[in-house]
């Protein structure tokens, strides 16, 4: 399943994993994100990175849970724009 990154929350990736759904969610470039990118990946060469137990927490927001989950990311060399 492909979903946008407005999904990517822990609610949702709770809800996937609970139906057995593989899935793929674009992350927005935080600082958190941005710093580990920065240090972890060459984008020159072009190398793809992966990071086990990536944690990523629901925004607090109307029913949202603030579960707090862990995902794989996977880096894809580019931009790191907004």
């Amino acid at each position: 399943m492909y979903a946008d990154r407005e999904f990517a929350t822990g609610d949702t990736i709770v809800a996937f994993e609970e139906h057995n759904l593989k899935y793929l969610i674009p992350v927005s470039p935080n600082e958190r994100t941005k710093m580990w990118v920065k240090r972890n990946v060459d984008m020159e060469r072009g190398i793809i990175r992966v990071k086990q137990e990536w944690v990523i927490h629901s925004p607090v927001r109307g029913d949202a849970s603030n579960e707090k989950v862990t995902t794989t990311l996977i880096v894809v060399p580019g931009e790191l724009s907004e």
